[in-house]
């Protein structure tokens, strides 16, 4: 399953999601989940228009909750790319 972390409040995350006709879910955390991962990027605290966003990350987790693998970027532009992620995912479930 893929979930999405958002920062913004829900009506702000909506109204994004249906700009983009995105339909996967979204979290709305504010900035707890994303402190929580350690995926805060610092650069935005001192702009209060970016203050809590997070570095892209992908975070594989079980079906119990634990962390099996996390990649983190510092340019936005950069991900994880799917070939990645299913390796990854083969290798958790062999």
């Amino acid at each position: 399953m893929l979930l999405v972390i958002s920062k913004y409040n829900a009506e702000e995350t909506a109204a994004w999601v249906a700009e983009h006709g995105w339909t996967m879910p979204f979290l709305v955390d504010g900035r707890e989940l994303i402190e929580t991962y350690g995926i805060l990027n610092p650069d935005g605290l001192e702009n209060p228009d970016r203050a809590g966003i997070p570095h892209p990350t992908t975070v594989i987790i079980d079906p119990s909750g634990i962390i099996q693998w996390k990649e983190t970027w510092v340019n936005f532009r950069d991900r994880t790319s799917p070939e990645t992620m299913l390796a990854i995912l083969e290798d958790i479930n062999d």
